[in-house]
């Protein structure tokens, strides 16, 4: 089971190999990537000031890594396209079959088997629930990664197919195998992608999108501070809500309340709690009966990085219409 961890081990060298390859070969530093790297040191060792275990803050950079590994390979994705979407192309393929066969039996052979390693239990993949209703996670480790995986690559799939109505096909089945894993962010997201795929191209076209992006991303971060601190989370209640989106009514009344009171106090708030402060490198830290699942990008980054973490959320959807414009026009 730990060969999965070979994957961090790929992203940490393909970082650093374009990080220097720039300062060697041609005597310039990446300055995006030297930044990014350098105010995630900065968050990391703020977290060690506010006395934040090396392993948590470890496991916290661990996480957020990702991030900068895609700023990283940006540049080599871009040159190549239409490789990337065919690529996106079987694994949207893949994932449906995974969530129609897991969907037949209800539960897959391999669902829920654990193995004891020198670092503890791995399970393969997570076995849960909606209430009574099974949340689906077809070949991935649980069903919040395979609706991303549809979501996405469903995305890709529909840029690569050109005849309207293949686009409305991998539309439906992609939507109706989302509805399958239960993950309400997807399944509120995919249809409103989907629909501007669908809908003409163009400059105006365009403006549409990177406005449309914005708007999302600046909910996602009003959403859970007007929830907080305004008090409407606490005037709903449970029986109010349909048991499939039950989980919603968590987050606003419990999740993210609890979120915020791990920042800590005073002006410091401003700063965040520190890397990985929030989430599962809760769990090796000094305080796992705080752990809290966040359940929002908005909320990771806003205890990780305080009002910076806005900052870094809300950037790239400031940037997707001057991204967007160096993607090939064939694509």
């Amino acid at each position: 089971p730990e060969i999965l961890y070979l994957r961090d081990v790929f992203a940490a060298i393909s970082i650093a190999v374009l990080l220097l390859r720039p300062l060697f070969v041609h005597r310039r530093v990446d300055l995006p990537l030297a930044l990014a790297l350098s105010a995630l040191a900065l968050h990391g060792l703020w977290g060690l000031v506010l006395g934040l275990p090396a392993f948590q803050v470890g496991f916290g950079a661990k996480i957020f890594m990702y991030l900068i590994y895609g700023l990283a390979m940006w540049p080599i994705v871009q040159s190549r396209w239409r490789g990337l979407l065919k690529v996106a192309g079987l694994i949207f393929v893949v994932s449906l079959l995974g969530v129609g066969a897991n969907y037949v039996p209800g539960m897959c052979p391999w669902e829920g088997i654990k193995s004891d390693t020198s670092s503890g239990a791995v399970t393969t993949t997570r076995t849960w629930w909606q209430g009574s209703t099974a949340r689906l996670p077809g070949f991935a480790r649980n069903s919040i990664s395979a609706a991303i995986l549809l979501g996405v690559t469903g995305m890709l799939t529909m840029v690569w197919l050109r005849q309207p109505w293949l686009r409305l096909v991998s539309a439906g089945l992609g939507l109706m195998a989302i509805i399958a894993t239960t993950s309400k962010g997807m399944v509120l997201a995919f249809p409103l992608a989907a629909a501007w795929l669908m809908v003409g191209r163009g400059t105006r076209h365009a403006r549409i999108g990177a406005a449309m992006v914005l708007a999302l991303c600046s909910l996602g971060l009003l959403l859970p501070i007007v929830m907080v601190f305004f008090g409407v989370g606490g005037g709903l209640r449970a029986k109010d809500w349909p048991i499939l989106i039950l989980s919603v009514w968590q987050r606003f009344s419990d999740v993210w309340p609890a979120a915020f009171e791990l920042l800590p106090d005073g002006l410091a708030a401003l700063a965040g709690t520190g890397l990985g402060s929030i989430g599962t490198p809760q769990s090796f830290g000094l305080r796992p009966h705080l752990a809290n699942p966040g359940d929002s990008l908005a909320i990771f980054m806003l205890v990780n990085f305080g009002v910076a973490g806005a900052l870094y959320y809300l950037a790239p959807a400031c940037m997707v219409r001057s991204t967007s414009g160096r993607v090939p026009d064939s694509v």
